[in-house]
């Protein structure tokens, strides 16, 4: 009845057509629903110093209120990426080697820390010859990373020459299944508008997106409106 009620209200604003659109929003109740999410933060430029921080954490996990939606984690991969950023508009010297060297403090599945003491990441770089212009440290299954710069330093030119075009990015990814609630999990309103209608003949609905959902389901058909006008559908 509820359901009919939506309806009938996004008809009566539509009067004027003798032809509609009935649209149903359904949110699948199944067991579990998938999502790639990521988690990113980075430095850059002068941010890039001796003694600096760059903490990222899967805030779902550091949750205790997400948390028991988790129905299970298929991977967290961990990326640590010092790179060149070829957006800068810095003009680079003709070749340079910088070397960041950071250390790692990181917590597991199990609140467990444990950490990297050391790991220099390089970066050369030759404008006449191939060049890496990304270093990248790469580990699994931490939920919250921390990394610290223990020194930067450059060969063939000074460090602030290009020290604008550098970066530092700390990413997590994580592939995991939310648990649903047919209940909890529901859309309750589903909103409508009908500016695209003398356009193209078209109803927009829109609903505010459920965070575990990967899909919904938009099923319409089409009713006569005198029998709606008749009291049909009441």
């Amino acid at each position: 009845m509820i359901l009919l009620r939506v309806i009938s209200n996004l008809l009566n604003k539509l009067s004027k057509y003798i032809l509609l659109t009935l649209v149903v929003l359904i949110l699948f109740s199944i067991e579990a629903l998938g999502q790639n999410e990521s988690y990113t933060n980075g430095l850059q430029g002068d941010s890039l110093k001796y003694g600096k921080t760059l903490l990222t954490q899967d805030t779902v996990f550091f949750n205790p209120v997400l948390k028991p939606t988790i129905a299970y984690t298929n991977s967290v991969n961990d990326i640590i990426s010092f790179s060149i950023n070829e957006f800068s508009n810095v003009l680079l010297p003709d070749s340079f080697k910088v070397d960041l060297n950071i250390s790692v403090i990181y917590i597991d599945k199990n609140n467990a820390t444990d950490s990297i003491s050391s790991k220099v990441l390089t970066i050369n770089y030759n404008k006449v010859t191939p060049y890496n212009s990304k270093a990248i440290l790469n580990f699994q299954n931490a939920y919250s990373v921390n990394i610290r710069i223990n020194s930067i330093s450059a060969q063939y030119t000074p460090l602030a020459n290009i020290l604008p075009a550098l970066q530092l990015e700390n990413d997590i990814n994580v592939d995991r299944y939310y648990s649903m609630d047919c209940t909890n999990d529901a859309i309750q309103t589903i909103n409508d508008s009908i500016s695209t209608i003398g356009a193209n003949g078209e109803l927009k609905v829109y609903w505010t997106p459920n965070r575990v959902a990967e899909q919904y389901d938009l099923e319409w058909a089409w009713t006569d409106k005198s029998a709606l006008d008749s009291g049909t559908y009441n």
